[in-house]
């Protein structure tokens, strides 16, 4: 299975992502008009991909630096 990220209103930006060891991790932003929230999808060999919210410090600096957001 793979995770699709379809917002029902607002605007989804892929941010980039990183790996570590066998984990790649991707980072999304989806931009309402009520502020901004960050996903994070994880993708290891032999496990389902997971997907959580999480807080704007907990993307890597140089994936917000590229955009130009600051937290």
């Amino acid at each position: 299975p793979v995770i699709k990220l379809i917002p029902k209103n607002g605007k989804l930006l892929f941010l980039g992502y990183m790996e570590q060891g066998e984990k790649t991790f991707y980072y999304y932003a989806l931009l309402t008009s009520n502020g901004t929230k960050y996903f994070q999808v994880v993708r290891e060999p032999f496990f389902w991909e997971r997907i959580y919210e999480i807080e704007g410090a907990g993307v890597p600096d140089f994936l917000l630096a590229r955009l130009g957001v600051d937290i």
